[in-house]
This record gives structure tokens, C-alpha cells and sequence, in this order.
């Protein structure tokens, strides 16, 4: 009887056990269904960007369960949402505490390095975004991020690189691409300047202004190229893009610009007129358009129109490092007319070359009866104050003196409408007589056919310029100089002696010259100590001739009156006219082209053959 009672207590209790688990077990059913639907309303709530009520669902939700990761991850992104940034960056760290390798982690990192972003926390922004691409190489947005990234660091190559990866580039993408080019084009990294806009152009294929800068940045390095090799092979493509770009988009201004310049640089003169015309068509107040066409009839020989175009670089929208506008546009400017009982200021402007050029138009103002005051450069001081038409020469940074009219040396031409065969050609420029007489006796004993040589000038005279998107580079190239390498079989020459009257800044290339190399160096005063073109100016008026390239020193030549052989490249400046062999600035010089681009050689061949005859000359006047 006993038994059977505890039998049937055993019996109860295992049965009572038994629906407390059911019971139990219902009611964690139960609990887990309302879990699952509140998961999903706090989710709804998000996407229906109900950002305040899915943060309170996701706080119920993490507080039922605190390693739920997915949880921390929406509710991080309703706090970004909310801009909520410190709430959100705890949030996807503990997310990436909790799923280190999750599919959505690289994405919390991706948000973790857009937070640190917003606090401009780049380095740690970086290390995010690593992060991301590792657990997922393919997620572009994060290319696109640490692209940007590396852009605000200013670590242009590898924002460029980010930028590359991106599977589907689009217009934002081929902007980044274009900013990253100008950035490399304003370092001078022309390469991957190009490079970026390339890259852009294969996402805006029809953009007609990106053709444009590709054109440039092929410009300036086929200059470089042309310069070291000879080939021509980057300025035709450049070429290609400035036309394809006029093709595109026929009001594009800067592709008609463009192409106006690059065919002015090839000499074709004629079609460039056609397009700098076009150009104003479309935008009839540009400075450069009406600047450029006026160098282009200069060259010509057009100078009634080319000296009202080059006047143009006085307008004060002119954005050009190299032209300036007047200073002393308030003063009446001079027409032209009689002086009598005026003062009159002449301003110099650009390079020592151009000042020695046109200062000759002082004479003229002198002529016409003006008390004549002119502004130089502060080198150019002492050996302007030779020139006894000038009352007056002070130096550019000091004050002037109250005058009546004023005006630019270069832009007297144009004042005095001055034509190719009105030139005033006689020479104008002076040496000091005493150092005449010094160096007179310095160089008596040599009886040979005396030469001076000038083949390097300064560089920063010779630009490649780039015209796009109102942006303008200043890139030296030294087209105009020539190594003295090339110069060797006229120092070989018997029956000469050259003499060197450049400022040298590198004597290593001397160094190099071969034992019977034939050059003459002055003492390192040289031009130093009695001003500068002094001394080079006394021993010019010693010399039997003057070969030089195209710088201040065949100006100072000219305008000495002193035999004088230019050397030019195949498309020369604007005032050496085109096809001439002699020039109406200068009566006693003559002018040596290349045949074509790049080459000098034949330059020089020309030149010692003829010096043959000058020689022979002077060997019997020295045996007479």
C-alpha cells in the first residue's frame, strides 16, 4: 500500500515537472516571437526613417539581448542618420567587437571612417576603410571614400589609385579625376596630370573643356620631348584633342584658343588667325584671344593690327603672370603728339631684352621735345643712363617724379603707329667709353677674328603656357638655348676666338668642353662690379661680330650697332618676322633659322660656313 502511494507521488511530480517545462517552454516561444516581431518594426522604422522610435525599439531589443550585433549595427546607422556621431561610433565598435568578420562589418567600418572623417581624423578614417577593403575587396564605395581620403591629405597618387578601382565610375567620379589632374598639373606632375584626365574622359567621353586640358597637358610634354628627342609625336596628339574638343562643343572658347596657339606655334600663321577669331566670336572680350592674334599679325608683318591686339595685355582681366597691366594707367597716356614743355615717362615692362628693344622709342619722345624720364628694371640702370636722349632713369620700386603723360615702352609702337618700314633702326644704345678704352687694351693682342657668344639665356624666358578653364601654367622650356655641345665645331674653328658674353650660372658644362675647344671666360667681376651689361656692353664694341640666340644680349647687340648673328629656332618670336634672314629692328644683323624643329646642327653648320669668308679677311688684314 505503501508503494503504490509513493508510485503515484513519484508519478505526480514527474508529471507536474513535465508541463512546467511545456508550460516554460511555451512561454520562451512566446517571448521569442514578440522578439522577432519587434526586430522587425525597429527595422521598418528605419527604413521609413522613423529614427527616434527604431532607436527606442533597438534599445528594447539590445537589452533582451546584448551580443545581438545586427542590433547595434541599425541602431548605429538610425544615430547616423541622426547625425548622432559619438552614439553611432560606439555602436559599430561594438559591432566590430561582436562579428569581427561579418558580412555587413566592413560596412561599419566604411560608417566608422565616414565618422572620423566628419572630425577630420584622416589617418584613423584611413585605417577604417583598409579595413573594409580587406573583409571585402569589392566594395567600391570604399575605393571612392579613402580616395577622397587621400585627396584631403593631399596623397594624390593614391587617390588616384583608389579612384582607378571603382567598378562603375560615374560624373562624380570622373570630377574627382579631373581635380586630381589639376592638382598633379599645378605640382608640375604633367604625367600623371594627364594620366587623371585621361581617366576622366573614358567616364565623360564628350566633355569638350576635358579634351582641352589633355590637349595641354600632351602640349607641354611633347615640348619636353621635342626638346630631348626631336619627336613631335605628343604635340599632334595634342593637336588632336584641342580639334576633336572644337568638334564636340563649337562655343568651347578655350578649344579655338587653343588650336589658334598651337598652329601659331607651328608657324601656320594663317590658320591661327581663323581660329583666335572664332574664339572672340564666342567670347569677344578675351584678353588672351585678342592678345595671341595680335602676336600672330606682328609676326606677319600686320603691325597696324598686331600692335592694337598686343595692347591688349593691359586689360586688367588679364591673368597672366608674365603681362601686367600699366602701373600708371591713372596718367594720361601719350598719343603720340608734340612734348614741347611736357614731361613724359616710358615704362619698361616684361624681360631685359624687351627693354633694350624698345627703349630706342626714348629718342623719339626726345625728338618730339619732352623732358624724358624713363622706368627700368634695377639692373638695367646704369647702362640705360648712357643714353644721352634720356634726361632721366630711375629704377622700377622707386618714386616717380611728377609728369605730365605717360606711357609703355612697348606700347609706344602702337602710340606711334609705327610700321615695318618706320622702325627707327639706327643704333641707340651706348657703351661707357672708359671701358671701351680698357678693354680695348685688354684684347689688342689678339688678332684674330673676334667673336662673342651667347647660347644660353634664362630659361624662365621660355615658356610652354597653358590656356584652359581660365587657368594659366607658366612651364620654362628652353627652347631658345643651345647645349654647348652642338656649339663645339664652331669653337673648333681655326682663325677665330670666341669670347663669352652670357652670365654663366653653371661652369660645369665648360668643364666638360674638349682640349681644343676654343672659349674665352672674363674674370668672375665681370659685369658685377660697374653694373650689370657694362662690361659686356665695352667689350661687344671690340668684337668683330656677336653670335648669340635669341635673349637680351642679341637685343643690346642691336641696339649697340654691333655685327650681329641671331640663332633662332624654326618658329621664332613675334618680332623676328617670318622667313627673313635680316630683321628692321636692328640694321647690321642677320638671323640663322632652323630648318625645322629642334634643329640646331644645321644652325651651326650655316654659321661656320659663313664665317669662312669673314675669316679669310681678317688673316689678310692681319698680314697687311
Amino acid at each position: 500500500m505503501k508503494k503504490d502511494r509513493l508510485y503515484l507521488f513519484i508519478s505526480f511530480v514527474i508529471t507536474v515537472g513535465i508541463m512546467g517545462v511545456f508550460i516554460a517552454r511555451s512561454k520562451l516561444t512566446m517571448h521569442y516571437y514578440e522578439f522577432e516581431k519587434l526586430f522587425n518594426h525597429a527595422n521598418q522604422l528605419l527604413q521609413e526613417r522613423r529614427y527616434d522610435e527604431a532607436i527606442t525599439c533597438y534599445h528594447k531589443i539590445i537589452h533582451y539581448d546584448s551580443k545581438r550585433a545586427v542590433a547595434y549595427f541599425n541602431r548605429a546607422q538610425a544615430y547616423f542618420n541622426q547625425h548622432q556621431l559619438v552614439d553611432a561610433l560606439t555602436d559599430f565598435k561594438r559591432v566590430v567587437q561582436l562579428q569581427p568578420h561579418e558580412k555587413y562589418t566592413h560596412v561599419a567600418h566604411f560608417k566608422m571612417a565616414q565618422i572620423c572623417i566628419e572630425k577630420e581624423d584622416f589617418e584613423q578614417a584611413e585605417n577604417h576603410l583598409d579595413k573594409a577593403l580587406k573583409l571585402n575587396p569589392n566594395y567600391t564605395p570604399a575605393y571612392k571614400q579613402r580616395g577622397l581620403v587621400h585627396k584631403k591629405s593631399g596623397n594624390f597618387k593614391k587617390a588616384f589609385n583608389d579612384f582607378k578601382k571603382i567598378n562603375v565610375p560615374d560624373d562624380t567620379i570622373a570630377n574627382q579625376f579631373i581635380e586630381l589632374g589639376n592638382e598633379f598639373r599645378d605640382m608640375r606632375l604633367f604625367d600623371k596630370a594627364l594620366e587623371s584626365y585621361k581617366k576622366a574622359c573614358t567616364i565623360k567621353s564628350d566633355d569638350a573643356l576635358l579634351h582641352c586640358q589633355i590637349g595641354d597637358m600632351l602640349n607641354l610634354l611633347g615640348k619636353v620631348e621635342l626638346r630631348k628627342t626631336g619627336k613631335t609625336e605628343k604635340i599632334e596628339h595634342a593637336f588632336n584633342y584641342y580639334k576633336k574638343a572644337c568638334v564636340l562643343d563649337k562655343n568651347c572658347y578655350e578649344s579655338f584658343h587653343n588650336v589658334g596657339i598651337m598652329l601659331s606655334e607651328q608657324g601656320n600663321t594663317k590658320k591661327a588667325i581663323d581660329y583666335f577669331n572664332r574664339a572672340l566670336e564666342i567670347d569677344p572680350d578675351s584678353v588672351g584671344a585678342h592678345f595671341c592674334l595680335g602676336t600672330v599679325y606682328l609676326k606677319r608683318g600686320d603691325f597696324k593690327r598686331g600692335w592694337a591686339g598686343y595692347e591688349w595685355r593691359n586689360k586688367k582681366k588679364w591673368k597672366s603672370k608674365i603681362l601686367v597691366p600699366n602701373p600708371y594707367s591713372s596718367i594720361t597716356q601719350w598719343d603720340g603728339s608734340d612734348l614741347r614743355g611736357k614731361k613724359i615717362l616710358l615704362h619698361s615692362e616684361q624681360a631685359f631684352g624687351d627693354t633694350f628693344q624698345f627703349v630706342r622709342f626714348a629718342r623719339v619722345a626726345k625728338e618730339r621735345g619732352g623732358t624724358v624720364i624713363v622706368q627700368v628694371q634695377k639692373p638695367l640702370v646704369e647702362i640705360i643712363s648712357l643714353c644721352p636722349y634720356i634726361d632721366q632713369v630711375i629704377a622700377h620700386g622707386n618714386k616717380i617724379p611728377k609728369v605730365d603723360v605717360q606711357v609703355s615702352l612697348m606700347s609706344a609702337p602702337y602710340v606711334l603707329k609705327t610700321m615695318v618700314d618706320t622702325i627707327p633702326a639706327e643704333s641707340y644704345l651706348y657703351a661707357s667709353d672708359t671701358l671701351v678704352m680698357d678693354w680695348h687694351k685688354k684684347l689688342a693682342n689678339d688678332k684674330k677674328l673676334k667673336i662673342g657668344i651667347c647660347w644660353e639665356g634664362e630659361i624662365s624666358h621660355d615658356r610652354g603656357v597653358y590656356h584652359s578653364n581660365a587657368h594659366i601654367i607658366n612651364f620654362p622650356l628652353p627652347t631658345r638655348s643651345i647645349s654647348l655641345k652642338t656649339l663645339l665645331p664652331l669653337m673648333q674653328l681655326d682663325g677665330i676666338s670666341l669670347y663669352c658674353v652670357q652670365k654663366i650660372t653653371d661652369y660645369t658644362p665648360l668643364k666638360k668642353l674638349p682640349d681644343d675647344a676654343n672659349m674665352n671666360i672674363f674674370v668672375l667681376d665681370f659685369d658685377d662690379s660697374r653694373g650689370r651689361f657694362m662690361d659686356t656692353a665695352a667689350v661687344m664694341k671690340n668684337l668683330d661680330l656677336i653670335i648669340t640666340i635669341d635673349t637680351s644680349i642679341a637685343h643690346l647687340a642691336g641696339g649697340l650697332g654691333v655685327p650681329t648673328w641671331i640663332m633662332l629656332p624654326h618658329v621664332s618670336e613675334w618680332r623676328w618676322l617670318e622667313s627673313r634672314s635680316d630683321t628692321p629692328w636692328y640694321k647690321n644683323t642677320q638671323l640663322f633659322r632652323q630648318p625645322k624643329n629642334g634643329d640646331w646642327n644645321s644652325v651651326v653648320q650655316q654659321i661656320v660656313s659663313a664665317l669662312q669668308p669673314l675669316i679669310k679677311k681678317k688673316k689678310q688684314e692681319t698680314l697687311s
